[in-house]
């Protein structure tokens, strides 16, 4: 199966031929329970390579030292994990290829390599939903590494200049692109994010946003905004820059979310460079 899959640090989402999916991100230690409560959709208890631990809803409530690893890079174990859940979750072939992202700062060769690296081969990963716990074996035979913010032209694409504003939990993805090419010179990665301030309110984050995007950019670009952040800051964003657009996926003529772009567009990627070889 190919699989398109943006392991965000508050959301997981996935796009396959059957469908688009979420499930919460949170990774967390396990332990004992005297009361079990089920949390949701997303309560997971795993065992991967001699570890078991909670996931999903379940981690947020019940792991004392649950959260998500944030930063400018996915080579982490907590990503590898979030990958592997999507897989367990929503593919049902044992071999799959993948298309998962890197932000755009850390997107070098040697970072995609130990990404690829540490994804590629057989898994052996058993999840309890809350039924008893489902063993699967996976075997990830190829791996594409694409640029968190800027793939997602992939899903509005168009000649001129782009700019697109990805906002994550833990991190801000600023990509350039001109009649569909990547500029590098004017795309960046910016280490905050919705869930790394101590501040909620969305006008002082739009603001620092903009500041940031201005020192390279002007006012009147056209830009794309992206990823969990996007809808409730829209509108403060469309202060500083007028042209400023919500990117909403379509996947078999269904309009999404913009949380869903990456991952829709990881998915045409996966789509373009492994059907037919």
């Amino acid at each position: 199966m190919i699989l398109g899959i943006d392991a965000g640090n508050r959301k997981t989402k996935i796009v396959t031929e059957k469908g688009v999916y979420m499930f919460e991100s949170t990774i967390g230690e396990y332990r004992e329970r005297k009361l079990v409560e089920r949390f949701g959709d997303d309560d997971m208890v795993f065992e991967y390579e001699g570890r078991k631990g909670f996931a999903g809803t379940l981690a947020r409530y019940e792991s004392e030292f649950g959260g998500s690893r944030k930063g400018d890079s996915k080579a982490h174990e907590e990503a590898k994990l979030r990958i592997l859940l999507a897989i367990h979750r929503h593919s049902n072939d044992i071999v799959n290829d993948i298309v998962v992202g890197q932000p755009i700062s850390t997107h070098s060769e040697s970072e995609k390599i130990k990404i690829q690296d540490m994804l590629k081969g057989t898994h052996f990963l058993k999840v309890d939903y809350g039924n008893g716990f489902w063993e699967k074996k996976i075997i990830i035979r190829r791996v594409l590494v694409a640029a968190e913010g800027c793939s997602a032209i992939l899903c509005r694409p168009q000649q001129g200049l782009v700019r697109l504003i990805d906002v994550g939990s833990g991190t801000i993805n600023f990509g350039t692109i001109v009649d569909m090419r990547f500029i590098d010179r004017d795309s960046f990665t910016e280490r905050f994010g919705l869930e790394t301030n101590k501040t909620k309110d969305m006008a002082a984050i739009a603001r620092k946003i903009a500041n940031v995007a201005l020192d390279k950019w002007h006012e009147k670009d056209k830009v794309l905004l992206i990823g969990g952040g996007a809808i409730p800051l829209f509108e403060y964003l469309k202060t500083y820059f007028p042209n400023c657009e919500l990117l909403k996926p379509t996947y078999n003529n269904q309009e999404l979310s913009p949380a869903f772009a990456n991952a829709v567009a990881f998915y045409r990627i996966g789509e373009m460079m492994y059907e037919g070889h």
